[in-house]
């Protein structure tokens, strides 16, 4: 008789919906200007902010840098999908309530970036996305469009 009434407390359990946690860092890519011409070097800032109610720790894991471009074709920037090789340091950072830490990077907007071992390739006039590169639970990633021209 305990095992039935064990067993229906677990199906009834298991039937409730679990929801994802609330996003409590929130990412921030800063391009400016947001219409550069082929070849121009902008400095991009990615700002991680935490909005929840307590610290938040998350690990700067990603080694082709802090933030990823996309074009309508898929990722422009094929270091995003790069893992990181054996002994890379991936250090760990807690923000507080409220803290944000801000990384700046140069992008130099004539060539996507190549994967090891190719060349990188011409960029094309067009709009791209820009999002930080901090991805999981609990992360609201946020997109910037840039237009290039040539």
């Amino acid at each position: 008789m305990r095992f039935i009434l064990i067993a229906a407390f677990l199906l009834a359990a298991c039937g409730n919906s679990v929801t994802a946690p609330a996003a409590s860092l929130l990412v921030t890519p800063i391009v400016t200007p947001q219409q550069i011409h082929a070849g121009d070097t902008v400095t991009v800032q990615v700002v991680v902010t935490n909005t929840g109610d307590r610290p938040q720790e998350y690990s700067e894991n990603w080694c082709g840098g802090p933030f990823v471009i996309y074009a309508s074709d898929g990722i422009v920037d094929p270091r995003a999908n790069m893992g990181c090789f054996n002994g890379s340091l991936i250090s760990v950072v807690t923000l507080g309530v409220g803290e944000q830490h801000v990384y700046t990077s140069q992008w130099v907007t004539n060539y996507a970036e190549a994967a090891f071992g190719t060349r990188p390739s011409p960029l094309a006039a067009g709009t791209y996305l820009i999002r930080g590169a901090l991805q999981g639970n609990g992360v609201e990633n946020v997109a910037v469009t840039v237009e290039i021209t040539q």
